[in-house]
């Protein structure tokens, strides 16, 4: 069973990017989620906050996949094929609008985000 704080994340993934980080407030993840602005405030210190868990989030199912993938694949082709069906499927968050409004308004979750895709996602790349 999920844990509350991981069911508003995923949620906040889905609104976010559908209507992107800023048009999401706090107001409409809480409605969305069934809770109240003070229970949001409970599991987040601020929006930046789950902004970031959404992507921590959807970098440890990369993570997770990666793993996963590097022992089971045939070949590297094989690898590729099966990894970008898990991107298009799980981690549909990194929307156009979504990493717009990340450059814009979260400058340093953006940073981490590249951090990332420079020294494991690359790096996996790489190694098939």
């Amino acid at each position: 069973m999920k844990s509350k704080q991981q069911e508003i994340i995923e949620i906040a993934s889905l609104l976010f990017s559908e209507e992107g980080i800023k048009k999401t407030s706090v107001d409409i993840i809480s409605q969305h989620c069934g809770i109240s602005k003070k229970t949001f405030y409970q599991y987040f210190r601020d929006k930046e906050t789950i902004v970031k868990d959404v992507v921590i989030n959807a970098l440890s199912k990369i993570d997770n996949y990666i793993k996963t993938l590097l022992e089971i694949a045939n070949d590297a082709i094989a690898e590729l094929i099966n990894f970008l069906k898990f991107l298009q499927a799980n981690v549909a968050v990194f929307t156009p609008i979504f990493i717009s409004d990340l450059l814009k308004f979260y400058p340093t979750v953006n940073d981490d985000l590249l951090k990332y895709r420079t020294t494991k996602f690359l790096l996996f790349l790489y190694k098939m």
